[in-house]
């Protein structure tokens, strides 16, 4: 081995050590300082023929009185809606956008 391969190998070795610690170092300050999730309102307003309504994502139901406005993440919901005879209806919901109205 020729005298200067040891330290040309050396010095790829620190350059590549320390690319991968400010990759590491951009994502964790990406990953605490980034944008917070896109959030959207869901509303069951007051004229509504539902009393309140449910949204399920599969990990999360929230509930929802007429009247009341629920923080969602955008996503697709499954929604059952409760009328004031004790029945109810299943739909499939987008939220998407500031605000959704049922």
């Amino acid at each position: 081995m020729r005298p200067g391969a040891r330290s040309i190998r050396g010095a790829m070795g620190a350059y590549a050590l320390a690319g991968f610690l400010a990759m590491v170092l951009l994502a964790l300050v990406l990953w605490i300082g980034g944008p917070a999730p896109a959030r959207s309102l869901v509303l069951l307003p007051d004229s509504s023929p539902w009393i309140s309504a449910t949204l399920d994502d599969g990990r999360n139901l929230r509930t929802l009185r007429r009247g009341d406005r629920v923080e969602a993440p955008p996503a697709s919901y499954r929604v059952t809606l409760f009328d004031a005879q004790g029945g109810h209806e299943e739909r499939t919901l987008e939220v998407a956008g500031p605000l959704t109205t049922l």
